[in-house]
């Protein structure tokens, strides 16, 4: 029994140490380590069960060994939702803030698609749309609360994605000469 406490304590360094390598992008990508805590949080929780499955009798009681892999996989997982919320708040103020900065919000209100003075038509859809757009429909999945701001800015900003890429399809589709013989037809619907 001991070796088999030996292996799964193992295999709580091992989670630990799949944390330390996925948070080491926490100011570049919150959201990428919360999917990293979050796996590791359900990690800890597998070992927790089977470790008292495995290791405690009826009446709640197992070895000391037993009691130790219990110990730390509930700590981790503490640290886990601790860290969870944590990041999340700090990527709510960070977009927020971006929301704020009329940059991204210009990108949302501005033309979608324009003909350059070679008759190409150009889509300005910026990837900072894209990101969003990807982060909030992960951080929905994962259960959290999107503050209807963002919310609602991402939803904007999907509907425009989706027209976005049509244009970006029918743009490669109507470059020159093509597009410089239907110019004067296009034109006018820009």
């Amino acid at each position: 029994m001991e070796g088999l406490l030996g292996t799964i304590w193992g295999g709580v360094g091992d989670v630990i140490g799949e944390m330390e390598v996925g948070l080491d992008h926490v100011d570049r990508d919150k959201v990428g380590c919360i999917t990293v805590a979050r796996q590791v949080s359900v990690k800890a929780q597998r070992i927790k069960d089977m470790t008292k499955a495995i290791d405690f009798d009826s009446e709640g009681r197992g070895s000391k060994g037993g009691e130790r892999v219990v110990e730390s996989c509930t700590d981790l997982v503490q640290k886990c939702a601790r860290f969870e919320k944590h990041l999340f708040k700090n990527w709510c103020e960070d977009t927020s803030e971006n929301l704020d900065d009329d940059n991204l919000k210009l990108s949302m209100t501005g033309q979608l698609m324009e003909i350059d003075n070679h008759g190409i038509l150009q889509v300005n859809y910026k990837e900072e749309l894209v990101i969003l757009l990807r982060q909030t429909r992960a951080l929905t999945e994962m259960g959290f609360a999107i503050p209807s701001e963002i919310q609602k800015q991402a939803l904007q900003a999907e509907k425009y994605y989706r027209f976005g890429i049509m244009l970006k399809k029918v743009s490669e589709a109507l470059r020159p000469p093509l597009c410089s013989h239907l110019r004067p037809f296009i034109h006018p619907c820009v």
